[in-house]
């Protein structure tokens, strides 16, 4: 029996399920069965990122889209995640380690998370990466790479992306630190330079155009222009953390208020933070800055769950 078309005001198991498959999509809705403005916004910002027609109304093609998303790439940790690309043999290590949290980088490179894949398999430093990339759109990527999740490590498995030997930890508790969070890497080209008005990256290679740039209002560890993370990574990032979060347990909740998430964070070092940046673990580290449009994102994940 197919799912009736379904709009606002409406009422009803329809109503329940949708929001219930919304939710393990990433777009966390109370499953009450009211179609009411909350649920009609989660739909519209679902076909928007689907390419569908954008109406709030719920009828054959969302539900198919919908059904398509939550069935799709079954290696993958959850339908949320957009395309799973195994990093492959010898790229991670599988552990018993329970998952207490996650940790934010950025790639320092173009837009298109395959090619982030495609870098850390043929680095031979052993394993190196994280388990989600995230793409960006613009001139650095392209309309299908921005907000696009890719998987590329089992999420019962590890790779090498947090560095803490610097500040005095021992291997084996560095080790710690990497089995115990997750991380996500945001494609971006991280900090820029300005020259006769026009912003680069790379020391002048890749050149960031002004509308994508992140000017900000304090110099984030000496440096002032920086690649903006896009609206559609922002959004992207904000739903995986939530399915993380409702999935694997982790209460970002329980991190209590914190001015800052781009410093250095002896809690995050010891295992006791449950939303972290890489900046938190070595000052020598650039991934991620503080773009208010992140620290939005970040403080909506952690009201969430408080």
């Amino acid at each position: 029996m197919s799912n009736p078309t379904i709009r606002r005001n409406d009422q009803g198991q329809a109503v329940k399920s949708l929001q219930q498959q919304l939710s393990q999509l990433g777009y966390p809705l109370v499953a009450d069965g009211l179609f009411g403005a909350v649920t009609e916004q989660a739909v519209k910002k679902f076909q928007k990122k689907e390419g569908l027609w954008a109406d709030g109304v719920v009828g054959p093609k969302t539900w198919a889209k919908i059904n398509q998303r939550i069935n799709q790439h079954p290696q993958a940790f959850d339908p949320i995640v957009d395309q799973y690309l195994d990093l492959g043999p010898g790229e991670y290590i599988h552990s018993s380690s329970k998952k207490i949290g996650v940790c934010l980088h950025h790639t320092v490179s173009g837009g298109r998370p395959e090619r982030v894949v495609e870098v850390w398999k043929a680095d031979r430093r052993g394993p190196v990466g994280t388990h989600f990339v995230i793409g960006r759109g613009g001139a650095s990527g392209n309309a299908e790479s921005d907000g696009k999740i890719v998987q590329c490590i089992p999420i019962d498995a590890w790779a090498h992306h947090i560095l803490s030997k610097r500040m005095g930890f021992s291997n084996e508790h560095n080790i710690l630190v990497n089995q115990s969070y997750i991380g996500i890497e945001l494609c971006s080209w991280g900090i820029l330079e300005k020259k006769n008005g026009r912003y680069y990256a790379l020391g002048g290679k890749i050149e960031v155009p002004a509308n994508e740039v992140a000017i900000l209002p304090q110099p984030f560890r000496t440096y002032t222009y920086w690649h903006k993370y896009s609206p559609a990574q922002l959004d992207a990032l904000y739903r995986l953390l939530v399915v993380l979060g409702q999935k694997l347990h982790i209460n970002y909740g329980q991190d209590g208020p914190m001015k800052d998430w781009f410093e250095l964070s002896w809690e995050a070092m010891a295992l006791r933070r449950k939303l972290c940046t890489h900046t938190n673990f070595e000052y020598g580290k650039f991934d991620t800055f503080p773009q208010a449009e992140l620290i939005n994102v970040l403080q909506k994940v952690y009201r969430l769950f408080k």
